[in-house]
């Protein structure tokens, strides 16, 4: 039986999966360790893109040197993000940073980069935007902030003080900020309202605006009274459920639901592993990535450093899982282990009905749409 304590004030960049489920949330936070699915490479792109919109400094950079300095920074981030995904560290390996960090990956980062240096005043030499007038007292970036009376504890890209007693908050995101209906997302929406908790209980302000800046799309609003109240009620709510520093049986706070099929903790959830034995499968709500369970029946070597995988899945049907990395496989595995693969590539353009028959890991073909969340355990 597993026992979670919460030790830590709520961040809020997470508050949003707390709400949705607590287990989650703590497996994140407070149980940290390898059987969480590895990241793919777009999280390791955002910590380097971050770390370069930190730096800014009132100079900036020109055009080529904005590249270099990207490159640079999402090469050494690559090869951290390598240490603990084996998908990752294969295609570096073989096929060099290229094959993860596409040109268009770097064109939408300069992009980001360029937005962050319009916003804080401090634009590229390369770049010319329309002058906007700037009465702010003082900025401040990366502004670490928290809250004993709300609970909360986090990071605040950039903060800015105008004169007037306007307050600008601006978060920067590497993906897409809005969601298919062209709303903030909800999980940068809570986000947001803790920042604007946090900054309207800190000093007296006339209005706090609330900026969410991506490479492709973005969004603004005024910090409302509404948004307060949303928030501050998530927040009560939350602390009832996880109190600090006391004991709860993780399994009492797991919530299913289709939100499962995208969560890095899954391979830590006894709840979703029993499922998933159960079924013998689970496709995600796009059917690109599956989760499969069942019987080792054979393993093969391919060459190349690769191997596949032949399970009689829970399911009664024999599914092949080809190009997984031999590392992956090392001595830990063997016929007639009971095991669950997670987010192996669904390689036809369908969700087979009674579950999957071909999947992948390694597309050899388009090494960046790799199955690089892919991650084998021991089913007990």
């Amino acid at each position: 039986m597993i026992v979670l304590t919460r030790t830590r004030l709520i961040s809020p960049s997470k508050l949003y999966w707390a709400s949705i489920c607590p287990l989650r949330y703590m497996l994140e936070t407070e149980r940290k360790g390898d059987s969480s699915v590895p990241a793919p490479p777009v999280a390791a792109i955002g910590t380097a893109v971050h770390s370069l919109i930190e730096g800014l400094t009132p100079v900036g950079l020109d055009g080529q040197e904005l590249k270099r300095a990207i490159a640079f920074k999402v090469g050494v981030e690559l090869k951290r993000a390598a240490n603990r995904n084996q998908v990752l560290q294969y295609l570096l390996q073989r096929f060099g940073e290229g094959s993860v960090f596409t040109n268009n990956q770097l064109l939408s980062s300069i992009r980001l980069v360029r937005k962050a240096q319009f916003a804080l005043g401090t634009q590229a030499r390369a770049v010319k935007p329309t002058p906007v007038p700037i009465v702010s007292s003082k900025s401040e970036a990366e502004s670490e902030v928290f809250s004993d009376r709300y609970g909360i504890q986090g990071s605040i890209d950039r903060v800015t003080y105008y004169s007037d007693g306007t307050v600008e908050i601006d978060d920067f995101k590497t993906g897409r900020v809005l969601d298919e209906d062209g709303a903030l997302k909800p999980q940068y929406f809570y986000q947001m309202c803790c920042y604007g908790l946090l900054v309207q209980e800190s000093r007296q302000v006339s209005e706090i605006q609330l900026r969410v800046i991506g490479p492709n799309d973005d969004w603004q609003s005024n910090f409302t009274s509404n948004m307060q109240s949303t928030v501050q009620s998530v927040l009560q709510e939350i602390k009832k459920i996880l109190p600090l520093d006391t004991p709860i049986k993780a399994a009492s706070l797991a919530r299913p639901g289709s939100h499962c099929t995208s969560c890095s903790q899954r391979a830590n959830c006894d709840i979703f592993a029993d499922s998933i034995w159960s079924d013998g499968y689970n496709f995600d709500v796009g059917g690109r990535l599956c989760d499969v369970s069942g019987v080792i029946d054979r393993i093969e070597e391919l060459g190349q450093g690769l191997a596949c995988m032949i399970l009689r899945t829970s399911s009664g049907r024999f599914c092949k899982i080809s190009n997984i990395p031999l590392p992956m496989i090392g001595e830990s595995l063997a016929v007639n282990d009971d095991v669950i693969c997670y987010s192996a590539l669904n390689i036809t353009s369908t969700v087979p009905s009674g579950g999957p028959s071909n999947l992948e890991v390694v597309n050899l073909n388009e090494p960046g749409r790799s199955g690089f969340g892919f991650f084998i355990r021991h089913h007990t």
